[in-house]
């Protein structure tokens, strides 16, 4: 069967999903009478005409999908078709399970088979179809308003013609997917109290047991940074996610079962985005021979019990318990991360469209025509 699939919404619960299915025109029609029916693909007794005429484009259908669950289904253009259930992911899950088992396959080349002028036919122009997709998709809300403002800033740009090419940095593509933030520290510094502040809710166990923490766990953040003329953003509109892991304490030990968790640990360290060293007035620093790599952040935890001398003068003294220095810890985060600036005033590359401009020598003509809505083959 020569129809593909793509999940066209971001990896995390919500409301509704979308899977889009695209391919030939009759196959598209019989895998959707057969997920909203008790028979296989190819073995109905309707003809394919009939089918055609049973899912004409621009009308959606509440459907019950294989006995998974009920949304809205509808072919959008003659080759494409979108899914509609609920957004809960062991709800995407198993359709992804169900449309594999009935031979589509995730599409082979880009991985998301989208077509944004055709998801978005209300866009004036390729950019905006382009900006609606980005803003169903990327991950941050920090993201959301400067996404939007995208259209009028290309525009803006184009206008004046600079001779300086529109700066673009990799770290906005952290907005997209959630970077990796990981801490360590001695045990019973309070790593695990501080991703239980963040997170909102208990994460992980706390006590006051040197390597409670067999595991490394986490959750998703939002950290709020600082207004330019202080003050705490807004969480709606300045927020930018990102994955908060807190790792058992890296040392050794003669527990088997611990010692897989610290080296598993150990990977997970090598990886991060961010690492966050944490030490309180008791303990020291963790050893940095067994560390990968060199801390980005150096915090000092419970700093409102005792006062800490530290040859450090970049350190963020916290308290986790009571949420003290939480904000300034937050702010060397996104610091590190090059994402304390994502309001300044000028376009992202935010498409694929954009980056392969970029990256092809800008053409100025070819620009104008994906912001303008001209009728210029953009691929």
């Amino acid at each position: 069967m020569s129809v593909y699939y793509a999940v066209t919404t971001s990896n995390q619960p919500g409301a509704v999903a979308i899977l889009q299915v695209s391919g030939h025109v009759e196959d598209l029609v019989e895998l959707l009478d057969a997920l909203t029916s008790d028979v296989p693909p190819r073995s109905r007794d309707a003809t394919r005409p009939r089918l055609i005429a049973r899912w004409p484009v621009g009308r959606l259908r509440l459907c019950d999908f294989a006995g998974i669950d009920e949304g809205l289904a509808g072919r959008i253009s003659e080759t494409t078709a979108q899914l509609m259930p609920h957004g809960g992911l062991r709800v995407v899950q198993k359709l992804e399970a169900w449309l594999r088992a009935n031979g589509v396959e995730p599409d082979p080349t880009t991985g998301v088979a989208v077509d944004a002028r055709t998801l978005y036919p209300e866009a004036a122009s390729h950019l905006e179809a382009d900006m609606l997709h980005a803003i169903a998709t990327w991950s941050s809300p920090a993201a959301i308003e400067r996404l939007a403002d995208q259209p009028r800033r290309w525009r803006r740009w184009l206008e004046s013609m600079p001779r300086a090419d529109p700066e673009y940095q990799a770290s906005l593509r952290h907005l997209f997917v959630p970077p990796t933030v990981v801490v360590v520290g001695r045990p019973n510094v309070g790593k695990s109290t501080l991703l239980n502040r963040l997170v909102g809710r208990s994460a992980s166990v706390v006590a006051d047991l040197p390597g409670t923490t067999r595991d490394w766990v986490g959750g998703l953040v939002e950290l709020v940074p600082t207004l330019p003329g202080g003050g705490d953003g807004d969480p709606a509109i300045d927020a930018v996610a990102v994955r908060w892991l807190d790792t058992p304490g890296l040392r050794s030990s003669d527990d088997a079962v611990e010692q897989r968790a610290i080296e598993q640990a150990r990977g997970v360290v090598a990886d991060a985005d961010v690492l966050v060293a944490m030490r309180d007035p008791e303990h020291g620093w963790p050893d940095l021979g067994n560390l990968p790599r060199e801390p980005d952040v150096w915090v000092i935890n419970k700093a409102d019990q005792s006062e800490t001398t530290t040859d450090r003068d970049d350190v963020v003294r916290i308290s986790a318990a009571t949420g003290d220095g939480i904000g300034a810890l937050s702010e060397a985060v996104l610091d590190s991360l090059g994402l304390r600036s994502v309001d300044r005033d000028q376009p992202w590359l935010f498409s694929p469209w954009l980056m392969t401009w970029n990256a092809a020598g800008r053409d100025e003509t070819e620009l104008e025509d994906y912001l303008r809505g001209r009728n210029a083959e953009v691929d």
